[in-house]
């Protein structure tokens, strides 16, 4: 699984993604257009892939859902135009929806519970080193668009074929009745603790991506640096994912409650922190700090939302999940849009305030998590 992630982040056309698509006919509107309709996409068949998943097992799932993966890295080799970028996004979304929930149940299967959140940091690790590795190659080799396509293509069959070396992890069903989806979907729905993790998680997710993604390079040339700049804070960032693995570490000193706590309030600071941010070291720093804290926290909510599981179908519960923290995040994605648009300072506050609020629902969730 760790040498699969690695050969998944090798994604070589990743900083030319969409120069790619451009100098294949794609526009810019068409390009977003198709990004929404992925997303779409994904979500309708988030739930569908975790129940067969439980039905067929995880081996087949994953080769299943990375052959899908290879293909639609063939299809982008060899995509020109709307309809065919279009078709790549089409089966890169049933990979997407196949993997999320089984790798995760994979991971936390073959292990000691105790290891889990370790097993997670460096499983998300492996998968960082892999586009260290193809964006070190990428300049070092000055590899042409179509070059770096066909290595992505190649990296992508390699995960493919050691899927087939993986074993089934699933054990026999424990309970006399499977239980349905429809009972899984109205027991999560019923459970309001969960529900609100589940938004503060959304809450977390769509503020780092809008600070550590989506208007840090606003923000880098709001304050007078070239372009070539970003992508030196970008390999910063991708050396700092790698301390993911010692997410571990922050709970064994401080608890679930206290150690999540303060990576959620350190990176809602950092958020206050770059909307008066005039001076670019200061910058620079906090966007960094604001993605290690979230790598630390990634391993963290991995392995909370794989011990709440007490049901057999682990990958349908996980997939319900997954599929809740998206609705939840669409309104937030939007409003932040709609800000980012309009004034980066006080996006960074939205995000903060985000940040304060999920922060309040993570403490209810674990505290009462810890009185059931």
């Amino acid at each position: 699984m760790y040498l699969i992630s690695l050969f998944q982040g090798m994604v070589f056309y990743a900083s030319v993604s969409t120069l790619y698509r451009t100098a294949r006919g794609l526009s810019l509107s068409e390009y977003a257009l198709i990004d929404s309709i992925t997303f779409v996409f994904t979500l309708a068949l988030e739930i569908p892939w975790g129940v067969v998943a439980d039905r067929i097992g995880y081996k087949k799932t994953l080769i299943i859902a990375n052959g899908l993966y290879a293909l639609s890295k063939l299809v982008f080799l060899k995509a020109w135009g709307f309809w065919g970028f279009l078709l790549e996004r089409v089966f890169f979304a049933a990979a997407v929806s196949g993997l999320s929930g089984v790798d995760m149940s994979v991971l936390y299967l073959s292990c000691d519970k105790d290891e889990s959140q370790k097993v997670f940091g460096r499983y998300r690790a492996f998968g960082n080193a892999g586009m260290l590795i193809s964006s070190g190659l990428f300049s070092l080799l000055q590899m042409s668009h179509q070059q770096a396509a066909m290595f992505t293509l190649v990296a992508y069959r390699a995960g493919l074929l050691l899927s087939f070396l993986l074993i089934e992890v699933k054990g026999e069903q424990q309970q006399e009745e499977k239980p349905e989806f429809t009972n899984m979907l109205k027991m999560t729905l019923k459970d309001y603790k969960m529900l609100l993790y589940l938004g503060a998680n959304a809450l977390i997710s769509v503020s780092t991506w809008v600070i550590i993604v989506f208007i840090n390079q606003n923000h880098y040339l709001s304050l007078g640096r070239p372009e070539s700049f970003i992508g030196f804070t970008f390999i910063i960032t991708g050396l700092l994912d790698f301390l993911g693995v010692y997410s571990y570490k922050v709970t064994d000193v401080f608890g679930d409650l206290k150690g999540g706590l303060i990576l959620i309030l350190v990176m809602a600071a950092a958020a206050v922190g770059l909307s008066f941010s005039r001076n670019l070291y200061m910058s620079v720093a906090l966007i960094c700090l604001t993605d290690l804290r979230y790598t630390l926290y990634g391993p963290l909510t991995n392995r909370i939302e794989s011990d709440y599981v007490k049901v057999d179908d682990r990958a349908t519960m996980l997939s319900i999940y997954m599929m809740i923290n998206d609705l939840f995040s669409i309104i937030p994605d939007v409003l932040m849009g709609y800000s980012a648009e309009r004034s980066l300072p006080l996006t960074f506050r939205l995000c903060a305030l985000a940040l304060i609020t999920a922060g309040i629902g993570y403490r209810y969730f674990v505290r009462r998590k810890k009185e059931d």
